[in-house]
């Protein structure tokens, strides 16, 4: 019995050798995409969210776990924490995609909106069983700002609810006025503000080229399920239109884009939301519209 208990001892300690070295050659998780975003609840200071997150392994070896937790930060500032839901099992060279909660603050959710896109931190560890020890991650996962926001106002908006829907001329002269409207659907059994709505005309498909702006000075209130329109004049620069146009006719193009930013205020929460749309417009005489 006294043998036994030592071979079973060297076993032990060997196998915890293999792990703590082996550790060192561990690749690291590949957080790959979240799907099916769902609100949970929403105070004054959380939102928590729950989503399938797909994760990849891409060691030679199966990984399990059944306790997965972890932080979220933009540069050092904490956003959220998170844990796994299920007891996640991977093979090896695979992925595979586990539901997960997401607790956010909104206090800190204005970084996630410093610019077009951020890289996430990912800091947290997955409890492995052998020796019930804990194995420890960190990160980064590149987002689009706009991709979280579409995560975060998909339980408020649909991807069809917000939508350029007219263009009409005002003025041609010295400058060329036009009215552009958007329209946007409230589902959701409550109102919300628009306090923020921008308007950018550019002559080349990157939004580098600048031929007219507006902005928006007073707030609109979009009432609960309804439709509302909001319209703002832009205002053309005819010289910069003109070498527009000049250039678009030895291509043999005749379009614009727009960048269109409103900022969403719901349940105190500021969301900004772009959205890019191509135009089509015609010279004799001067018309432009949705393409």
């Amino acid at each position: 019995m006294t043998k036994a208990i030592k071979i079973i001892s060297i076993v032990v300690i060997v196998v915890s050798l293999l792990l703590i070295s082996g550790c060192s050659t561990i690749k690291q998780p590949v957080l790959l995409s979240l799907e099916e975003v769902n609100l949970v609840d929403s105070d004054r200071e959380f939102i928590i969210l729950e989503t399938d997150a797909t994760v990849a392994n891409y060691n030679w070896f199966s990984v399990n776990s059944k306790e997965v937790k972890f932080n979220i930060y933009v540069d050092s500032i904490f956003i959220a924490e998170g844990y796994l839901n299920e007891h996640i099992k991977i093979s090896s060279n695979d992925t595979s995609s586990f539901n997960s909660t997401i607790k956010i603050e909104k206090n800190n959710l204005s970084y996630l909106f410093s610019s077009e896109t951020i890289d996430l931190t990912i800091i947290g560890f997955a409890r492995l069983p052998v020796l019930n020890t804990k194995y420890f991650f960190e990160f980064q996962k590149e987002f689009p700002v706009n991709e979280i926001v579409n995560i975060l106002l998909s339980n408020y908006l649909g991807p069809d609810d917000v939508t350029l829907s007219e263009i009409k001329m005002k003025n041609i002269g010295k400058d060329i006025d036009l009215d552009l409207s958007i329209d946007i659907k409230n589902s959701i059994p409550m109102d919300f503000d628009i306090n923020q709505f921008n308007i950018w005309l550019y002559s080349d498909k990157s939004y580098t080229k600048l031929v007219g702006k507006s902005f928006m000075k007073d707030p609109v209130i979009v009432k609960k399920d309804s439709k509302t329109t909001i319209t703002s004049s832009v205002k053309l620069n005819t010289v910069s239109l003109g070498g527009t146009i000049i250039k678009n006719k030895l291509k043999n193009k005749n379009t614009l884009f727009a960048k269109i930013r409103i900022n969403v205020e719901y349940d105190d929460l500021q969301l900004p939301l772009i959205i890019y749309q191509e135009l089509e417009y015609s010279t004799f005489p001067f018309k432009i519209k949705i393409k």
